[in-house]
Formats: C-alpha cells, sequence, structure tokens
C-alpha cells in the first residue's frame, strides 16, 4: 500500500494474497438449478408424510378437532413418553470439538469490526461510506474497485487481525438511472440523476483507493489497515462471490417455475399431539 495525498495504491501482493482466495463454487446450469429444487421440494414432502405418519402411529386417548382460519387442527392427547434427561441425552461431537478448536484459534487474533456503505455504479467504481467503530464519525471512499457482489456479512484474517465486516451495497447502472428520468420526465415530474462521479480520475490501470477528504484532515490509520485489508479480500475473491450470486439468482429463477408447475399442495389437517405434565413433571 503507498499512499499520495489522498490516493492509495493497492500493490498487488496485497490483491493476490493466496490465503485470501477460497474454492471456487462451480456455476450452476438451469437444468443442475432445477434438479436441486426438485431434489428439495421431494426430501420436504417426504420428512412432512414421515412426521405425520409418526404422528398418527401413536395411540390417542382423546381427540379434537377445530377449524382456524380455514385451516383444520386435530389435537391428539397421546401418552407420555420415557422422559430423557438433558444432561444424558447430550454427547460431544466432532463437530463440537471442531466449533471448540475454531474458537480457540480465533481467540489468538486481534478483533476488528470494519461498518461501511457502498454505492456501487456499474462496471465502473464505487463510493464507499466508512464508519469509525470507535467514534462513529464517517468518511466518503472512491475506489476504481466495483463492490457489486460483495456480501453483507463477511469475516477474514490478515496479519493475525480477524476483520468481521458488516455493510450493505446499492447498485447502480447507467441503463437503470436513464430508464428512471424517463419514467419520470413521462410521469411529467423533473428528478435529479442518481448517477455520481468520482471527485478524481481513478486509474484504469491498477487498484486504488481516494479519501475525499480535506488534504490536511486527520484520518485515523485503521481506516487505511481496514480498507486495504477488505478491498484486497474481495479482489481476490469476486469471482468467487460473482458465481454465488449467479447460482442465487438460478436457484430462485428455478424456485419460482417450481412453483408455477408445482403448486403447494392444501394441507388438509395439521396433527399435533400432546400429553400434558402432571404430578413431579408439571413442576
Amino acid at each position: 500500500m503507498k499512499i499520495f495525498l489522498n490516493i492509495t495504491v493497492l500493490i498487488a501482493s496485497s490483491l493476490v494474497n493466496p490465503a485470501f482466495a477460497q474454492e471456487l463454487p462451480k456455476l450452476l446450469s438451469p437444468a443442475e438449478a432445477q434438479s436441486i429444487v426438485e431434489d428439495r421440494r421431494a426430501k420436504n414432502d417426504a420428512a412432512e408424510e414421515a412426521y405425520r405418519r409418526e404422528a398418527l402411529g401413536q395411540a390417542a386417548l382423546a381427540e379434537r378437532t377445530i377449524t382456524k382460519g380455514g385451516q383444520k387442527i386435530r389435537f391428539r392427547r397421546v401418552a407420555a413418553g420415557e422422559r430423557i434427561e438433558v444432561a444424558d441425552a447430550i454427547e460431544p461431537k466432532s463437530a463440537d470439538l471442531t466449533m471448540d478448536s475454531r474458537f480457540a484459534e480465533a481467540a489468538e487474533y486481534v478483533h476488528e469490526n470494519i461498518s461501511l456503505g457502498a454505492n456501487v455504479y456499474g462496471d465502473e467504481y464505487s463510493e464507499i461510506t466508512w464508519r469509525d467503530t470507535d467514534t462513529g464519525e464517517t468518511v466518503s471512499v472512491w475506489t476504481n474497485i466495483s463492490l457489486n457482489y460483495l456480501k453483507p456479512i463477511v469475516s477474514f484474517t490478515e496479519d493475525d487481525i480477524h476483520y468481521d465486516y458488516f455493510g450493505f451495497v446499492t447498485n447502480y447502472t447507467r441503463e437503470g438511472d436513464e430508464a428512471r428520468m424517463k419514467m419520470f420526465k413521462e410521469l411529467g415530474y423533473e428528478a435529479e440523476s442518481q448517477w455520481k462521479y468520482p471527485p478524481v480520475r481513478l486509474s484504469s490501470d491498477y487498484n486504488e483507493y481516494y479519501v475525499d477528504a480535506p488534504w490536511d484532515a486527520e484520518i485515523p490509520e485503521k481506516l487505511h489497515r481496514q480498507l486495504s485489508a477488505l478491498l484486497g479480500f474481495y479482489s481476490a475473491n469476486e469471482e468467487k462471490f460473482k458465481r454465488e450470486y449467479l447460482n442465487s439468482r438460478m436457484l430462485q429463477a428455478a424456485r419460482e417455475a417450481d412453483l408455477k408447475s408445482n403448486p403447494p399442495k392444501e394441507v388438509k389437517e395439521v396433527i399435533m399431539n400432546y400429553s400434558p405434565l402432571r404430578g413431579e413433571d408439571a413442576k
């Protein structure tokens, strides 16, 4: 990282750190997305049917049915099953041990929260509002990195610091802005363009960001540390984030198509088994 006045150049090594790069997910085809959605629906249907069979398999001591909002609900009083003490029922699992080791590993790092929001203008540049989590003060930053696929919550580690990022991204496109302006004009209203331009010309040859503040402003050192870390992590994993986004869109389209072809079956009756507590168990 090199700082020239308010422009910070992100050196190449910070953007290709092997420790940042994560495995790329496979891009789903429409057929694969459809298969995943159909498989999930089949498993849900099977689970609901298994629950119904299990519930009705218990002998009912008494039953009553009510109708609420057009939905029938059958209450079935059944014999109380064998009581299991919680302490005896819980056994340590390998997953729990793995989680404990992760917590122990995380405790070795210094933890920092990164709080920011970003307006992303096409594939051209991003306007970042960085927030100091200690003072609440904000700083405007522009970068030539398009944060189109930055997730709302991201965690990563660099230089013995574990970062937890929380934020949001608003995407703008020139086509969308023009369509919005045209719509308002046709309705007889005037509207300002939402498209904004950086206050300085950003490089087209290398990644950098510009802190939009007076040259003599006191900028927290952690702003540069956090932005360099986050932008480096994002750049190393942009293709992964993009694929995850495209896969989620593909799955959403497959779910919508599947709902049209296989609308949810109307649940004729909800089965609810219960066994009231008595005596010592009712305490």
